[in-house]
């Protein structure tokens, strides 16, 4: 018996505890045939920030109130860098954005997850005299 290390592609798209086959690289055969296969396990971490389900990312992105009602635009970090989401006027909290293609690539090799960003609107805890005015004159025109 003999160790020795193997170096093993792993393909992109790969799912947690799917398992990779390397044909040839497994225990040597019984008077003389050829070696067995080896299989291997995959075992993806999770991410902090991203979540996966199937060949989707979903994320979370906190918004402030004054964005989500008036629209504006927030950068967001994806698998493949950091872009700009346009956030539309009357956003509500927990609604979500589809990004499409910026997700996990198919294992086949043919076509890409998407990206689902979940927007939260923080409400501030502590207003100044002058916000909470503001926010009190906008209460009374109801809206």
């Amino acid at each position: 018996k003999e160790e020795r290390r193997v170096e093993i592609k792993i393909p992109a798209g790969i799912e947690n505890g799917q398992t990779v086959s390397l044909q040839g690289e497994g225990e040597a055969g019984e008077r003389g045939a050829r070696s067995g296969d080896l299989y291997v396990t995959v075992h993806v971490r999770t991410h902090e920030k991203f979540l996966r389900k199937g060949n989707d990312i979903l994320s979370t992105e906190y918004v402030s109130f004054a964005t989500a009602t008036l629209g504006g635009k927030i950068e967001i970090d994806t698998i493949d860098g950091k872009l700009i989401l346009k956030i539309p006027t009357g956003t509500q909290s927990g609604e979500t954005f589809r990004i499409k293609d910026k997700g996990v690539p198919a294992l086949s090799g043919r076509g890409m997850g998407n990206h689902l960003v979940k927007v939260v609107v923080r409400v501030p805890k502590k207003l100044s005299r002058e916000q909470k005015d503001l926010l009190e004159k906008l209460h009374d025109t109801n809206i």
